[in-house]
């Protein structure tokens, strides 16, 4: 499941483009350390020139539900690299440019 919103406009004469998701990867039983992931992103980008792109993006994830032995595997019954109170936070900035 996931929702998502973008919205055009200018920043200071500035074309900038703002972007916001959210998306639920449901996995497993209520309860369960694999139960879900969520994740939501909050993005913006402008064009500085016509061929020069800064853009910034941050990234928030609740739940950890590795896609490798979910209930279970490797490391004996029970055990999984899952973990439901995992959070993270990662931020993102970059650029496109042509020549």
């Amino acid at each position: 499941m996931g929702y998502w919103g973008h919205y055009n406009t200018t920043f200071s004469g500035v074309p900038t483009d703002y972007s916001l998701e959210f998306s639920r990867f449901d996995t497993g039983p209520d309860g369960s350390p694999w139960e879900r992931q969520d994740q939501w992103s909050l993005g913006m980008a402008s064009f500085i020139t016509p061929s020069a792109k800064l853009f910034g993006e941050y990234i928030h994830t609740e739940g950890h539900a590795a896609l490798n032995f979910l209930s279970g595997g490797n490391s004996g019954p029970g055990v999984t690299h899952s973990d439901i109170d995992a959070q993270s936070g990662t931020l993102m900035i970059g650029a496109n440019v042509a020549f």
